[in-house]
């Protein structure tokens, strides 16, 4: 993924979908720390109605600082 890609997503100007959200597992699995990446796929899985929902925002809280 593209800088320039991934700053349209924050600035919510793409929807994502399951390629944009693969995108952003494999940057969550090479950058574990990167909180905007976390939260951004935290908010797909909200919106798509995901059984995965619930255990990665426990997973997101952990990672994210206040």
């Amino acid at each position: 993924m593209k800088p320039s890609e991934y700053i349209a997503i924050l600035q919510s100007k793409v929807i994502i979908d399951k390629d944009i959200a693969a995108s952003l597992e494999a940057i969550i699995e090479e950058y574990p720390f990167f909180q905007s990446s976390r939260a951004v796929y935290l908010k797909y899985l909200h919106e798509q109605g995901s059984f995965r929902y619930n255990s990665t925002l426990k997973l997101t809280a952990a990672y994210t600082l206040d």
